[in-house]
């Protein structure tokens, strides 16, 4: 919650993904209806959560690693809406097995096929299907040209 609110503050967030636990999501869902920021998890699965979505938790979307689909499809919105063509899909491939085997992978193949099997105008390099040895130069040389007026920060935290 001190991090939702510390970003809020700095004016750094037009939209929250997670957290993930459902303690941590209600606290952080309460306070994003007064914020008017949307708040985007695979947590929120109590069933508050459903009983109070047109009220309390209003501007929840919630998407889960049951549903690839689904998040992959909110992509692909987002693509839409500000009209993006390119972008780079970075993930560490083992990232999250710990708690869902595969799941980083099976996200971003979701993500891929969404976005590129309808829409041979959009461009994803693939290059980096796994997240690099040489991260920060890449990151400096090759995906500072696909950026633009909007950050999206994750963190994915225990």
């Amino acid at each position: 919650m001190a991090q939702a609110i510390q970003m809020y503050i700095d004016n750094q967030v037009d939209v929250y993904f997670g957290p993930v636990c459902d303690y941590s999501v209600v606290s952080v869902a309460r306070q994003v209806l007064y914020w008017n920021k949307p708040l985007i998890t695979v947590g929120a699965l109590a069933k508050d959560f459903s009983e109070y979505r047109h009220s309390e938790y209003a501007l929840i979307s919630r998407v889960g690693p049951i549903n690839f689909a689904s998040l992959a499809y909110s992509f692909v919105n987002l693509f839409k809406k500000y009209d993006w063509s390119r972008f780079k899909l970075l993930f560490e491939k083992g990232g999250q097995d710990a708690k869902f085997e595969g799941l980083c992978y099976l996200l971003s193949v979701a993500i891929y096929y969404q976005i590129n099997l309808p829409n041979p105008n959009k461009t994803m390099d693939k290059d980096y299907f796994e997240i690099p040895e040489n991260l920060d130069s890449m990151l400096r040389n090759e995906v500072s040209d696909y950026s633009g007026k909007f950050v999206f920060k994750f963190n994915i935290r225990d």
